[in-house]
């Protein structure tokens, strides 16, 4: 089932929007290769609930005004910096015929067993994954089984992935995906404390050294008295 979203033609610019914004209306635009930029508006509410399912790898239909559909990704959603807020967004007209590239969300599956039995730290490199591919083999979220990690020693890398027909993997093959780590003994998490704590002393003696050579180092600014004072004598 496609993704359809409702959008207008924008008529207001720059101040304006925030007037829109004040109604539940985001404003945005489209662009791409095949045609002029288009200003739309769109439904906050409406847009919030679709990009949750669409993220920014998922196609979606823009059904403007009535004109026939095109196919569009989420290119760039522009949040304001205290209430993350929609404030802008940016959709990307696709060519169908063209291959594109895209971050893709990973979803770890399945049980480790150096995590269940050995008490291992489950580290994960990436959270996303960048491929290249059609349109229409474009992928929402790529699984990955973590069950093939048995010791520490294991690795599970992008070129251990399976891709789906006709999508490619854009990182190296060898870059590491997805590993466990040895967790830590008691005495170890100590010993990390105390370097910690040492490094912090020797950073406050090295600071509070740099402020006494500094209040050491100032000179006092002549007065007009002591400099009237050494002319006179100078003079003598």
């Amino acid at each position: 089932m496609s993704l359809v979203l409702d959008a207008k033609t924008r008529t207001h610019f720059q101040k304006e929007n925030r007037g829109l914004r004040s109604q539940g209306i985001i404003p945005g635009v489209v662009y791409g290769k095949v045609k002029e930029n288009q200003h739309i508006e769109l439904d906050a509410r409406v847009f919030s609930k679709l990009y949750q399912q669409a993220g920014e790898s998922t196609l979606i239909d823009l059904q403007l005004e009535g004109k026939k559909p095109i196919k569009v990704l989420i290119h760039d959603v522009h949040r304001h910096p205290v209430n993350q807020s929609v404030l802008h967004v940016d959709l990307f007209e696709i060519d169908m015929n063209e291959k594109l590239t895209a971050d893709v969300d990973l979803k770890f599956i399945g049980e480790a067993k150096v995590v269940k039995e050995m008490g291992g730290i489950l580290v994960k490199n990436h959270d996303s994954l960048e491929i290249e591919c059609l349109p229409s083999d474009l992928i929402h979220e790529f699984e990955v089984d973590i069950s093939s990690l048995q010791t520490f020693e294991d690795r599970i890398t992008i070129g251990d992935l399976k891709a789906p027909h006709g999508v490619t993997f854009t990182e190296k093959s060898e870059e590491v995906v997805v590993f466990a780590d040895e967790p830590r003994s008691e005495k170890e998490l100590e010993e990390l404390d105390s370097k910690i704590d040492a490094e912090l002393k020797d950073v406050e003696v090295e600071e509070k050294g740099k402020q006494e050579e500094a209040v050491e180092g100032e000179t006092v600014a002549p007065t007009p008295e002591s400099t009237n004072k050494k002319t006179s004598e100078d003079k003598k």
